[in-house]
């Protein structure tokens, strides 16, 4: 009971289409159409997929949500080999907007996206459990943000290139803080080590050593002791 609207098109394949005309007889409201075994089934507008409607890759991956222009416009959920890949805004057949992404690693984002990136505001969960939030850009954690570590560690810094770049700090579980500078998540430049009781070591690193000279403070600030580190 589908009958061919066109033999042929640009491509050189047959459509089906079954469902609502409008006066000028083209597709317009409820319906199913079918090309190269690929099946959308919804709403039309002037022969456009518009409205909401499911379109099922010959694959078996599958979108429903939105349309507009033949093009996913507005809220839609993605489902790639039977796991939802993503649910949330589109724009012209991109993520952009608010969105959760379930990527095939097992790591989830959920935040914002422009022009099929992350950019902006979001939170990163890796499948290790360590997670970050904070901004992004060009789907990289850049800016400022804080990481809870699967360990326990947390940091609240700068970063960039989904590294720790810059001055940021970090918390130990033993309570121990590290107050510092960063280059590619290395203690690199200045910073100081404050204990729970209130003592501090202050000086310069390289590649997470300390060197050169350095300070203890009790918890008073009065410099107890001079270190020179080779």
């Amino acid at each position: 009971n589908i009958a061919p609207i066109k033999i042929t098109d640009s491509s050189g394949d047959t459509q089906y289409y079954q469902g609502s005309y409008n006066s000028e007889g083209k597709c317009h409201g409820p319906g199913i159409w079918c090309k190269s075994s690929n099946i959308y089934y919804g709403n039309f507008n002037n022969d456009e997929f518009s409205g909401k409607g499911i379109f099922i890759h010959h694959n078996g991956n599958y979108y429903f949500g939105d349309w507009k222009h033949n093009k996913c416009n507005g809220q839609g959920s993605l489902v790639i080999d039977g796991i939802e890949a993503y649910r949330g805004d589109y724009k012209d057949n991109k993520k952009w907007g608010e969105g959760i992404e379930n990527l095939n690693n097992c790591d989830v984002y959920y935040g914002h996206f422009y022009n099929d990136k992350k950019k902006g505001n979001g939170k990163y969960i890796f499948n290790d459990g360590t997670a970050y939030e904070g901004t992004f850009n060009n789907s990289k954690i850049e800016g400022n943000g804080k990481i809870r570590f699967n360990d326990g560690k947390k940091y609240n810094g700068e970063l960039k290139d989904g590294e720790i770049n810059g001055k940021g700090e970090l918390n130990y579980e033993n309570g121990i803080k590290f107050k510092g500078e960063y280059i590619m998540n290395k203690k690199n430049g200045e910073g100081e080590y404050i204990w729970p009781d209130g003592k501090k070591f202050k000086g310069n690193w390289k590649n997470n050593i300390p060197e050169g000279n350095g300070t203890f403070e009790d918890k008073d600030n009065k410099i107890s002791e001079v270190i020179k580190n080779r």
